[in-house]
């Protein structure tokens, strides 16, 4: 199954859900990660892997248990985000809005 990815530019979260085992990408420019949420997971060990956009590891979370939630403040730019592995669940990617 294919992610699907809504990304709101206007008020900085991105939110998706589906599954993949495959790189897509999540964004290509440089935007400033305030925080990550994965919650949702239908199995104890399920994963989600986030690489940055020159394919570098950047974020991995291992759930343990079912509806289990992860969160984590990023507080940082990065320039391209891609996510190669999602098992379940639904991961929120709330980002800066840039004003140009």
């Amino acid at each position: 199954m294919a992610l699907n990815i809504n990304d709101n530019k206007g008020v900085g979260i991105i939110h998706i859900t589906g599954t993949t085992s495959t790189p897509q990408t999540i964004f290509s420019e440089l935007r400033y990660i305030d925080m990550i949420i994965w919650n949702g997971g239908t199995a104890g060990g399920h994963k989600v892997h986030i690489l940055t956009g020159n394919d570098k590891p950047f974020l991995g979370f291992t759930f343990f248990a079912v509806n289990q939630s992860e969160r984590i403040k990023i507080g940082r730019d990065i320039n391209g985000m891609k996510i190669d592995d999602l098992d379940s669940g639904e991961l929120f990617i709330y980002f800066r809005p840039r004003t140009q």
